[in-house]
């Protein structure tokens, strides 16, 4: 799990013993260097977690040289882990519930405006959030587009994503721009739609 890119949701002291501890228990040959470097911290404070669980009982360490050493969860580890993992599982679904609450207020706005029948331009994460926000909005997805190809032909839920010269193939009401990432630039690629009188909204 990685929290290092994200401007809102810093890695705090809790989140990196969990990530350090599923780590350790998926692959005990990987050396602190390693976990430093899947964690995104360096390998001094890999080292400070690792001396901290092994003091606490929860890690144990076999073998005689770096190259050899080993590291295992005791039983205090893994109902540690389970403990973290739960709490964190618990913080993730309210955020997953307070995005798919603002998403569908969103949408709602749209419906209001006159939306019934909709496609959706940008198959990411956020795409399948407002995908379950848009039945309780009123609004049917007909469709869901992307630039990328590797996304072509996969589904979300039920509906199969295509590349973007499926819109105007759908019989859509508009477009509603679901990527927040570069949404201008994919504002601007569908200038022509809008001007043929497709409306097109950012999200």
């Amino acid at each position: 799990m990685r929290l290092e890119s994200q401007k809102f949701l810093c890695p705090t002291k809790r989140f990196r013993e969990l990530n350090m501890l599923l780590l350790i228990g998926e692959n005990p040959w990987l050396s602190q260097h390693s976990l430093g470097k899947q964690m995104g911290i360096t390998s001094a404070m890999a080292n400070f977690y690792m001396k901290e669980f092994i003091a606490k009982g929860m890690v144990v360490a076999e073998g005689e040289t770096n190259r050899q050493r080993r590291y295992y969860l005791t039983l205090k580890g893994r109902r540690r882990k389970s403990k973290l993992l739960n709490a964190y599982i618990r913080d993730v679904s309210e955020i997953y519930s307070t995005c798919k609450k603002e998403f569908q207020e969103r949408l709602s706005e749209f419906h209001r405006q006159g939306l019934r029948r909709v496609i959706f331009f940008g198959a990411a994460e956020t795409c399948e959030i407002a995908y379950h926000a848009a039945q309780l909005a009123g609004l049917e997805i007909v469709g869901i587009v992307d630039n990328d190809p590797r996304k072509h032909h996969k589904k979300i839920g039920d509906i199969e994503i295509s590349p973007p010269d499926f819109i105007e193939k759908l019989e859509a009401d508009g477009v509603i721009i679901t990527a927040l990432g570069r949404p201008d630039e994919i504002f601007e690629q569908l200038r022509p739609l809008k001007e043929k009188g497709m409306p097109v909204k950012r999200f």
